[in-house]
C-alpha cells in the first residue's frame, strides 16, 4: 500500500528541452484551472517566470538521468514558497 500526502495549493510546471542531460530549453506555466477543482487535469494554464529554486532541483534531476528530449516536473504548492514534485 502506497499512503501520500494531500497537498494543497496551486499546481505549476517546469519543462525543459533536453540534450544528453543537458537542458537547452525551459519553460514553467501555472495551472489556472483543473478538472475536478480538487486536482486533475489542467483546463487553463499560464507562462510564469522559471521559479529558479525548482529548477535547480530539475537540473539535478535531468543531468543524474543523462536525459534527452522534453522533460516536465509538476508540482503542488506555491512556485515562490513552498511545493511539492507530484
Amino acid at each position: 500500500m502506497l499512503l501520500q500526502e494531500s497537498i494543497s495549493g496551486p499546481g505549476f510546471g517546469v519543462s525543459a528541452l533536453c540534450d544528453k542531460g543537458e537542458p537547452v530549453a525551459w519553460f514553467a506555466h501555472q495551472r489556472l484551472r483543473e478538472k475536478p477543482p480538487t486536482g486533475g487535469v489542467s483546463t487553463l494554464c499560464e507562462s510564469i517566470p522559471l521559479p529558479q529554486r525548482y529548477v535547480d532541483e530539475c537540473l539535478k534531476l535531468i543531468r543524474s538521468t543523462e536525459w534527452h528530449g522534453p522533460v516536465m516536473f509538476e508540482f503542488k504548492g506555491d512556485p515562490h514558497g513552498g511545493a511539492a514534485l507530484i
